[in-house]
């Protein structure tokens, strides 16, 4: 079952198109992977997914995204509401100047929660199924700068599904990381897709090959295959796929 439907999805940045009229299924509890040289328009496709690209000067789409049979370009989006259910985490982690505890808890209190209780419960759960729970448990108040790198990326992503998303865009969460914390993300995007969705874009082919579901490939905007995982890192149908995957360019 598909979650999110891309159909014939192109954006502008003023004259100059990024995307080109892009075709892309997202099925329900899978890990599709974006994967392309830089510049091919992965990260720009994730943004607009939560319309994070509304933020961008001179930023204009044509076709449609479909989030459970509602176009999220409709006028009668509630764009907050669509940021709820669509959580992202970007390549360097974004923590806030909070404690760890508040990092998690801002969403919540964001959208409504004032029972301390359930921001409690909540924000334990988040950070349970972050796998950072333990390693936070004692330091709740403590801010969350203190924490290392690859820490920070996992309290970003219990913040992300602390409001229980249903898809989940992960853009290069472990570019930045060292090889230890990288194999921790990778380990809880698996779990992580237990229950919900996850596109995740990557620059590092073994990272999508190994963890992933479905991958897709992107060249100069446009994409060029999509397919089962291990179909397209050994079987691609087109040339240009065959050549990126084998390291000739990139």
């Amino acid at each position: 079952m598909d979650l999110l439907t891309i159909k014939n999805f192109s954006v502008f940045y003023g004259k100059e198109r990024a995307l080109h009229r892009i075709n892309l299924p997202i099925e329900k509890y899978n890990i599709t992977a974006l994967i392309g040289p830089s510049g091919c328009g992965k990260s720009t496709l994730l943004r607009s997914i939560n319309r994070m690209n509304d933020f961008v000067d001179g930023f204009q789409s044509e076709g449609t995204i479909t989030f459970y049979d509602k176009e999220i370009y409709g006028k009668d989006i509630d764009v907050n509401l669509l940021r709820k259910q669509i959580g992202m985490v970007f390549q360097k982690p974004t923590a806030f100047q909070k404690s760890i505890f508040e990092n998690v808890a801002y969403g919540l209190r964001v959208n409504g929660e004032t029972d301390k209780y359930t921001i409690e419960v909540k924000v334990e759960d988040a950070l349970t199924k972050a796998a950072i729970w333990d390693e936070v448990k004692h330091i709740l108040n403590r801010p969350a700068s203190t924490l290392s790198g690859g820490q920070q990326q996992r309290l970003c992503i219990a913040r992300a599904i602390v409001l229980n998303p249903e898809l989940l865009l992960l853009d290069e969460p472990t570019s930045a990381l060292d090889p230890a914390s990288t194999l921790k993300i990778e380990e809880l995007i698996r779990d992580l897709a237990k229950y919900l969705t996850v596109v995740i874009v990557t620059h590092n082919m073994q990272q999508a090959k190994r963890l992933s579901d479905k991958t897709a490939f992107f060249y100069l905007g446009e994409l060029i295959e999509f397919s089962d995982t291990q179909m397209l890192f050994n079987e691609p149908k087109e040339d240009k796929t065959a050549r990126y995957v084998r390291g000739e360019y990139g």
